[in-house]
This record gives structure tokens, sequence and C-alpha cells, in this order.
């Protein structure tokens, strides 16, 4: 990935042939640009900006936080994945070593913008662990859309379920090996 790459947003910018003459334009509605008419590869070093050439989504360690109070044993990791922020807060309770877990989620705000169809995503194991632990990806129904707002949503969608795997992967399969 070349600098230009790093600092570009390619899903702003597109191309398209009007009378025969090819111009480039920037979109100039907040649902992006239809993916036909998307870059395919970095015009400076050739990276395959395709789904398949995107971003690796991957689990990044942001700070490790812990507190002693009430003969409890507080701690928080937080993550982040994609656009998401996730918080892991451990609560142990030192007169029996009883340890709480629960994960939350966090999705960034954009009530118009493109980051408005990234769904919420949900750590469910009912009351203290009561029932298997899972992710859960909240849906909506945003009612007929225009193709290229269709394809973000199909994004956004499709990146949740590789959050989810990823998150299941490290706090609950994990988890449970380790056990």
């Amino acid at each position: 990935m070349c600098k230009f790459c790093e600092s570009f947003d390619f899903g702003s910018t597109g191309w398209a042939n009007i009378l025969g003459d090819y111009k480039v334009y920037f979109a100039s509605h907040a649902g992006g640009v239809p993916e036909g008419e998307r870059f395919k590869y970095c015009p400076v070093c050739g990276r395959d900006l395709s789904a398949a050439g995107a971003k690796e989504i991957k689990l990044e360690f942001v700070k490790h936080q812990e507190v002693d109070r009430d003969r409890k044993h507080y701690t928080r990791d937080t993550y982040t994945i994609d656009e998401y922020t996730v918080e892991v807060d451990d609560t142990t309770y030192m007169d029996d070593g009883l340890t709480i877990r629960s994960i939350s989620v966090i999705r960034p705000f954009d009530r118009d913008g493109a980051k408005r169809y990234i769904p919420e995503i949900n750590y469910n194991d009912e009351f203290f662990g009561s029932k298997e632990p899972r992710f859960e990806i909240q849906t909506t129904a945003y009612g007929s859309l225009k193709t290229d707002e269709y394809a973000l949503f199909l994004d956004a969608q499709e990146k949740a379920v590789k959050v989810v795997e990823i998150l299941t992967k490290e706090f609950i399969t994990k988890k449970q090996r380790e056990g």
C-alpha cells in the first residue's frame, strides 16, 4: 500500500464515460459511488481496491485498565476492529473469585453518511452466562434503497459478519479452549 492509498478516499471518487469522454468525479451525495464506477486499482501503486484486495479486518489491542474497588477487581481491555471499538470488561469478586465478563461492541455514529449502514453488534450470554455466549448482528429495515446505497449496505453487512467471526474466535472459542 502506498501513501496515496492510505490517504485517498476511493469510495467517494469514481469515473464515468460521458458521451465517449472519460471523466473522474467526486460523489455529490453521502451514498458514495456505484460499484461499476469505482476504481479497481490504485493509479499509483496498482493495489487491488476490490473487496478481495480490501483492507484486512484485524482485531487490534488499544489499552488495558484495571482498578480495585469495593472488594472487586475491574479490568477493561479496549480493542478496535474495522470501524468498531470493543470493550471487554471483567469484574472479579474478591470474596469468591467469581468473574463476570461483559463485552461492548461500539459502532461509529453517522446518521446520514455511508457509515449509517454499519450494524450494531451485540454480545449475548444472557444473565451471568446462563446461555452459550454469542455475538449477534442487529438487523434494521431501510426500506427501498438506490443501487449505490444498497451496495454500501451490503458491504457493511459483509464486514459485520467478518467482525463477528473474528470476535467469536477471539473471545468465545479461544476462552472455551482455555477453560
